[in-house]
């Protein structure tokens, strides 16, 4: 069901990365039915992997990208007939997969990748395109792992909250929610060890620390049901010796999984942060990584309903 009346359809496109993998066509269908939900255009790209095309021979170019061709126009084809109202365009790229999602999403985009691709053993938790994407996207990145059956309703939306930092995080979650008629969860995982230098000698500031943490989480969460009146939305701090592990356990059963992340300013590497790379890889439902002040972007998040 389209959110929208004609005329107020935010900008924004979904984009989503196929390969022809069964995980890539989950994926297809959990953004194609997002972008009906939202009003927003489908954007499917496909990567041919021809990154050398200027030392291949050219009959070899040709077979390759033809091949390419059907897996993308089988892809759109495939959404036509299932969903005939939703506005679908097609970009084929020469690079491999990620480049192909990374050079399609810009900033006001919502992309969306599979788990792993063809190239992907059944054993492997996380394919390389989707950690590039998440880790280098400049726009919200949806990795679809398990959960609801695309097209269904979201169930409870968890957000992953450390501190005013991961608002962006936190406000996509509840505009995901919102759009799916879904609860919000926002979870606040206290490390004691994060204060483990002063600890031993100074218990009581330990606890006033945890207390001033505390009541600025609810102060921000409550702040969160002003902007959102009518949704529903629970807070939850807790102590746990593991931040991902508290994520993926309040996660458990969720349609949604929503975490920000902290890009560091240098180029090498992936740029992700601890918590965000280990919920990518064992969370059991699709998890939303959006991208942080460090980000390109990070105070204008993928806003589904920023006109209402």
């Amino acid at each position: 069901m389209n959110t929208y009346e004609s005329g107020s359809r935010p900008p924004g496109r979904v984009v989503v990365g196929v390969d022809g993998s069964p995980a890539a066509g989950r994926a297809l269908w959990w953004a194609a039915h997002e972008a009906v939900r939202q009003g927003r255009v489908l954007h499917i790209v496909h990567g041919a992997g021809v990154v050398y095309a200027d030392y291949i021979v050219g009959e070899a170019v040709r077979l390759l990208t033809g091949a390419a061709r059907v897996v993308l126009d089988e892809a759109a084809a495939e959404v036509g007939r299932r969903l005939p109202d939703l506005p679908v365009t097609t970009a084929l790229s020469h690079g491999p997969g990620s480049e192909a999602v990374l050079e399609a999403a810009r900033p006001d985009d919502l992309a969306v990748v599979g788990c792993r691709g063809r190239g992907g053993f059944s054993g492997l938790l996380l394919g390389s395109v989707s950690l590039s994407v998440a880790a280098r996207a400049s726009c919200p990145v949806v990795v679809v792992r398990g959960g609801p059956e695309p097209g269904a309703p979201a169930g409870e939306v968890v957000a992953g909250f450390r501190d005013e930092q991961d608002l962006p995080a936190v406000r996509f979650a509840a505009r995901i929610a919102r759009s799916h008629r879904a609860d919000l969860r926002v979870v606040h995982a206290w490390r004691l060890l994060d204060q483990a230098a002063v600890a031993i000698p100074m218990f009581d500031e330990v606890a006033a620390i945890r207390e001033t943490e505390g009541k600025a989480f609810t102060a921000s969460v409550d702040a969160l049901r002003r902007e959102f009146p009518g949704l529903p939305t629970t807070d939850e701090f807790v102590e746990a010796s593991s931040t991902a592990g508290a994520l993926l356990h309040a996660a458990a059963g969720a349609g949604l999984l929503v975490v920000g992340t902290r890009r560091p300013h240098s180029r090498v590497g992936l740029r992700l942060g601890r918590v965000t790379h280990a919920v990518l890889h064992h969370a059991d439902c699709p998890v939303a990584v959006v991208p942080g002040p460090a980000g390109a972007d990070a105070t204008q998040p993928y806003s589904p309903d920023q006109n209402q």
